[in-house]
């Protein structure tokens, strides 16, 4: 999880809710090319019933002021983890993260109560599967066609009980010991891996996950008006005639009927030529309005 609040986030603002991802599918073209991505979800708000919505790209889920967008996803192979005791350790779906745009993936499986020691396998999960002959995968499509998972043993501490924080994306070996020289397993779905020292794993399936991202922009609609006002006045700058005008008068210093000294000046910021002949125009007027009326 990951939380961007801005400066004056108030949590108790956020609209609550909660969503169940269903199934997710996305379909490629021949070339690998997504096309169509499609996450089946459904939601509901406290004391509220379950809805079913589709999310899909430019698609998101409103609820109230929020928006929950489909961002990323990626495959989760199911393993069964059985230890040296017979016990099952282990039976889930591990989320691995993609690398490339092929989808050739970085997995790790931490199995902390396997007996008599901790289990842990680290490797790649490959959606379109090709090796060469050094035993090197790849995967030449992000779409599951030939699925296979790649994974090296180790037996050990995964040092989880230390009160050390971990990524579970990540494999501590330190304190760990690896199972296997030479060329990792390469499974495929319903292979049994035997891990050397005894147990098992099993490559069950292949499921897949997402990541949606939760927005909240109360703000929007503020900056919208602002950002309207902005264009508003840009073009009114745009077509509206700047013109600066300046009239000083001055009388006699004396006192006298000396009569009086009008003053005018002008400046242009855009379209000059024609501010000459309104500067004309309006200097013909203040004379008009000036000139001395006859006493009759």
């Amino acid at each position: 999880d990951d939380k961007k609040p801005g400066r004056r986030f108030d949590p108790a603002s956020l609209v609550p809710l909660s969503v169940h991802l269903d199934a997710f599918s996305a379909t490629y073209g021949p070339d690998g090319k997504a096309l169509t991505f499609d996450a089946r979800v459904h939601w509901n708000r406290p004391g509220g019933p379950s809805l079913p919505y589709d999310v899909r790209v430019n698609h998101p889920l409103h609820v109230g002021g929020a928006k929950v967008y489909l961002i990323g996803h990626g495959y989760a192979p199911h393993v069964l983890v059985k230890d040296a005791t017979g016990h099952i350790a282990l039976d889930q779906a591990v989320p691995c993260l993609p690398q490339d745009p092929k989808f050739l993936s970085n997995c790790v499986v931490k199995v902390p109560d396997a007996q008599p020691q901790q289990l842990g396998f680290k490797g790649v999960f490959t959606p379109t599967t090709v090796a060469d002959s050094g035993g090197r995968v790849g995967s030449t499509s992000p779409a599951l066609t030939r699925p296979a998972l790649t994974l090296v043993a180790y037996r050990g501490d995964l040092g989880l009980d230390g009160g050390t924080p971990q990524s579970v994306y990540g494999l501590n070996t330190t304190s760990m010991t690896v199972l296997q020289r030479g060329r990792p397993a390469l499974l495929q779905p319903g292979n049994v891996f035997k891990i050397p020292g005894g147990g098992t794993l099993t490559y069950v399936g292949t499921e897949e996950w997402a990541t949606f991202q939760v927005t909240q922009d109360p703000g929007k609609g503020i900056a919208l008006l602002a950002s309207v006002g902005m264009v508003v006045g840009l073009l009114l700058s745009l077509f509206v005639r700047r013109r600066r005008l300046w009239v000083r008068v001055s009388g006699a210093g004396d006192g006298t009927r000396g009569g009086t000294t009008v003053e005018v000046g002008g400046l242009a910021r855009t379209d000059a030529e024609a501010f000459a002949a309104e500067f004309a125009g309006i200097t013909a007027s203040l004379r008009t309005a000036a000139a001395p009326q006859r006493e009759v």
